[in-house]
């Protein structure tokens, strides 16, 4: 019931007990009219639905029978009572004030709450509407009292509820904000603040977009507002938004305004209905998934990209032709590349060089290609361009640029050296596939017409990098090959073995690029764990002249070119005859250029010296037929 309403009775009583006051007062009046206005006051105090009283003097004058029934108590107990102990002491002084403001004719008439007590009932809420009367000629106060505990209860319980709700959103793990249908901020939790630095004091009650403020840095539609307005200007502040549920929405928004660098929010709203289904508000709550962008940026990258060059891989490479097999894009050329020596690089020098060769390619390609060129590492060692509206000539000519960078590029531990093939498709009804596979086998030709060229590349590196990590030099390596050379041709050795003799005079020491240069330049004696360490240099430059074809021919005379005749020798300890003959050639022409020009831990000797000590050596170090012919082909020197 409305208050007007209810102050409809205390007017109405009111108004009847003046008029009997007026009757009394009046002894003009007749009995008959008297008597017929306290009936009409009596009647209609007895019919409210209201307890009524009325106070004089702190004292009860007057109740109707609703109070008695509430109360407890009979008419006269209650004209025997004190007032005061009917009211719950904690209303006392309230009521008091109220009951005197009114004697004094303020604020009359008068509405508040307090509660009573009754010998029926205890804690029991009422609705007050008090006004100044006159009872019998003195000052009284009529008060009409309203039972309204089931709806302070009501009231209770809902504060309750609202204090449990707001204290669940308050606690509520993501960042969350309340609005009513009207759009002004109700609820600002803990976990928003924290995320945007507003103190939920600052927020509560603003309206005009004011909760975009923080994320975006100026007022604007967000969800919260298509929930409850559904207008197009809401929903344009987003590329996507889906529903999850019947009137749920969900969106991912970057908001610039979040952390130092922005965040991305994963952000969903609902609206807030009451019992008829009508929306009376919205909520919303967003959840900072930046990590997980990025990380699934990360794993989309990794899924597309080479790991080691940055490169798109095979997948992505083969998802782009067919994106790109569309006659738009014709002419569409391909060049397929396969790095030349990766293998040996691997094995002579350890993978992290293999890796750093592959990286060195990767920049010459982006160097030598256009910006929307695609290069992807197609295998272990190949790498494949795909050049959309290119024609062959022009594919032609970046296979020109390819390679003249390779040739300028340095050449530690082994000068870049890629084998090409170049295919292009021209005409819509051509394969792709086939144009893809017509330029591998012109790369796999080429690389075979530019075997002879890239194996003389390839052995001049070799001999490039030994020489700038060991004290062999061009010049030892010079004085071996015509040592050896004097010997295979005494030897009548056919030509293809003077041809593994002198590379071998050349490459036999190749595993010291794997020995530590600080051991190989030590000046002093060795130490035996040093020793130990140069002893493998034979193994190492097994495994490098196995990687290369080139130099596979000779890998068994790199590996045995120490072993001595006797057996003495490392690292496998064969002797005589189970050892190749040009690592026993070799063995005697390296030890004489050694004798005669010295090394930082041996001081060298005259010519006949060391022909004399290969002499002695004959048959314990050396083989003796050999050393025998190496003596007389020096001797005639």
């Amino acid at each position: 019931m409305h208050n007007n309403q209810k102050y409809k009775p205390l007017v109405a009583v009111s108004s009847e007990a003046m008029k009997l006051e007026e009757s009394l007062k009046c002894p003009q009046m007749e009995a008959e009219e008297s008597g017929q206005n306290e009936d009409r006051f009596y009647h209609l105090a007895e019919s409210i639905p209201a307890s009524i009283h009325i106070l004089q003097d702190n004292k009860l004058v007057w109740v109707n029978s609703t109070l008695l029934k509430i109360s407890g108590f009979t008419r006269e107990e209650f004209m025997e009572i004190d007032y005061w102990s009917f009211i719950h002491p904690d209303f006392r002084e309230m009521v008091g004030q109220k009951i005197d403001a009114c004697l004094q004719g303020l604020n009359s008439p008068s509405h508040y709450e307090f509660v009573i007590n009754t010998p029926k009932r205890n804690n029991v809420w009422v609705e007050a509407f008090t006004c100044y009367l006159e009872y019998q000629g003195k000052p009284a106060v009529i008060a009409v009292l309203y039972d309204i505990t089931e709806r302070k209860q009501a009231e209770e319980a809902l504060h309750q509820s609202k204090q449990l709700l707001d204290n669940i959103i308050s606690f509520l793990p993501d960042p969350t904000v309340v609005v009513n249908n009207k759009g002004n901020i109700i609820a600002w939790n803990r976990a928003i603040e924290d995320m945007t630095g507003v103190m939920a004091t600052e927020m509560l009650g603003k309206g005009n977009h004011a909760y975009a403020l923080p994320f975006y840095g100026l007022p604007r539609p967000t969800l919260l507002d298509i929930v409850l307005s559904q207008d197009k200007e809401s929903w344009s502040q987003y590329s996507k938004v889906e529903y999850i549920g019947d009137e749920t929405l969900a969106t991912e928004t970057f908001c610039p305004y979040i952390g130092f660098e922005g965040a991305t929010l994963y952000a969903i709203a609902s609206p807030l209905c009451d019992e008829q289904g009508n929306k009376i508000g919205a909520i919303e709550s967003v959840r900072d998934i930046t990590r997980q962008k990025q990380d699934q940026e990360r794993i989309r990258y990794l899924s597309y990209h080479d790991k080691l060059t940055g490169l798109y891989n095979r997948a992505f490479f083969e998802e782009e032709i067919k994106r790109l097999d569309t006659e738009r894009q014709l002419p569409l050329s391909i060049i397929i590349g396969d790095v030349n020596g990766l293998k040996l690089i691997n094995d002579a020098f350890g993978h992290r060089d293999g890796d750093e060769l592959l990286t060195s390619v990767t920049n010459l390609l982006k160097q030598s290609c256009r910006e929307e060129d695609i290069i992807a590492r197609w295998g272990g060692d190949e790498f494949a361009i795909l050049l959309p509206q290119t024609s062959e000539e022009d594919a032609l000519q970046l296979y020109k640029r390819i390679k003249n960078n390779c040739r300028q590029t340095g050449s530690y531990p082994l000068q870049i050296s890629i084998s090409l093939g170049v295919a292009t498709k021209e005409y819509a009804w051509q394969n792709t596939l086939d144009v893809l596979k017509e330029a591998e086998d012109r790369m796999y030709r080429n690389k075979l017409l530019e075997h002879k060229s890239n194996r003389s590349v390839f052995i001049t590196s070799l001999e490039k990098t030994l020489w700038m990590k060991s004290h062999e030099t061009r010049e030892h390596t010079t004085r071996l090959r015509r040592m050896v050379v004097k010997m295979g041709q005494s030897l009548a050795l056919p030509e293809n073995e003077m041809d593994n003799l002198t590379l071998l005079a050349s490459l036999h020491d190749i595993g010291k690029i794997g020995i530590p240069k600080s051991i190989l330049d030590k000046v002093g004696s060795l130490s035996p764990e040093e020793w130990e360490i140069i002893k493998k240099h034979p193994e190492i430059g097994y495994r490098i002249a196995l990687s290369s074809p080139d130099l596979s021919p000779i890998a068994d005379s790199i590996l045995m070119h120490h072993e001595r005749w006797d057996g003495s020798g490392y690292p496998l300890g064969k002797k005589g005859e189970d050892i190749p003959l040009n690592a026993r050639i070799l063995a005697i022409a390296d030890a004489h250029d050694v004798m005669v020009n010295g090394r930082p831990y041996q001081k060298s000797m005259s010519y006949k010296e060391a022909l004399k000590e290969i002499e002695r050596c004959a048959g314990t170090q050396f083989d003796p037929d050999l050393a025998e012919i190496f003596i007389a082909c020096q001797s005639k020197k």
